[in-house]
């Protein structure tokens, strides 16, 4: 095949997949389509996920999703860039690469639980704990049920 003939075909699978990658997107902290887990008391992982990234109550704002996706938005940005070109070299596709991509972020957001400034527990919430036989005065990290939790969907 000719150097035209070859960079022709690279160009038009270059545009199908551009094509693909507009109906798609990445969806990362705790899709309701791949988190159904709830604690001991049924209080569901999406509930109290929600309530630390706002913050509710008594409970402060600990965000795992929007600050440290923007505190990495130069990260994510160039990782994106780069899948698409790995897609334009014909090294993946479409789906390949966002999931990826919500790897990437995925990571991001688990550090966020252990590499962060949220306000620490207060002497009593930490007794509360040592009662409870929970460990730790990490704020979100006792059960590691949330953490483990996040995960990433590509629809």
């Amino acid at each position: 095949m000719s150097n035209l003939k070859a960079n022709l075909k690279q160009l038009k699978d270059y545009e199908r997949e551009l094509k693909e990658a507009r109906k798609k997107a990445v969806y990362v902290g705790l899709p309701k389509d791949k988190v159904s887990a709830t604690y001991d008391d049924g209080t569901s992982v999406i509930q109290i996920g929600a309530i630390h990234e706002f913050g509710m109550g008594r409970n402060p704002e600990r965000s795992f999703l929007r600050v440290p996706f923007n505190d990495n938005q130069k990260k994510i940005k160039n990782y994106i860039n780069k899948q698409y070109q790995a897609i334009f070299d014909g090294k993946g596709n479409t789906t390949q690469s966002l999931n990826k991509i919500g790897i990437l972020a995925r990571n991001i957001s688990v550090a966020a639980f252990t590499d962060n400034d949220w306000k620490e527990l207060s002497e009593a919430r930490k007794r509360q704990k040592i009662v409870n036989g929970k460990r730790g005065d990490n704020p979100l990290i006792n059960t590691g049920n949330l953490r483990q939790s996040i995960t990433w969907s590509v629809r």
